[in-house]
C-alpha cells in the first residue's frame, strides 16, 4: 500500500490487516518500486501523487519489470480522465481516494475472486 500520508498508511494497513491481509506500506512512487522490486505482492494499492516518481510513473516501472501482482490505482482528484490515466499506466482497476470497505472489497473481489 502505497501512500505519502502516514495516518492513512496506517488506516488502510489496518483495515487490510482486518480482512485478512498482509501489508507493507510505502510513501512515494519510487520507494514502492523498490520495495515491489526486492519482495513478492500479490497486490498493490497506490496513490497517483508524489513528489518522488507518482503513482503512474511507478505502475509503469513495475509492470515494464515484468512484476506481477494486481495493482490497485487511487486518486483523491476523481473523474473519468484520471481514472483513465491510472488504467493506461498499467493498473488493474482505479479507485477514488479515500476508500472505504464498501469500494474497496468489490473492488479486491473483481481482481480475486476468492477473497
Amino acid at each position: 500500500m502505497v501512500d505519502i500520508d502516514r495516518s492513512s498508511q496506517i488506516a488502510q494497513s489496518s483495515f487490510l490487516r482486518y480482512y485478512g491481509a498482509d501489508s507493507q506500506a510505502a510513501s512515494n512512487g519510487l520507494s514502492a518500486f523498490v520495495l515491489a522490486s526486492s519482495s513478492s505482492f500479490d497486490l498493490t494499492i497506490i496513490d497517483m501523487d508524489f513528489p518522488v516518481m507518482d503513482g503512474r510513473e511507478a505502475i509503469r516501472y513495475i509492470r515494464a519489470r515484468g512484476i506481477n501482482c494486481k495493482i490497485i490505482g487511487m486518486a483523491g482528484c476523481w473523474c473519468e480522465m484520471h481514472e483513465q490515466a491510472i488504467l493506461d499506466a498499467g493498473a488493474d482497476k482505479a479507485i477514488e481516494k479515500p476508500y472505504f470497505p464498501a469500494t474497496l472489497l468489490p473492488t479486491l473481489r473483481e481482481l480475486d475472486d476468492e477473497l
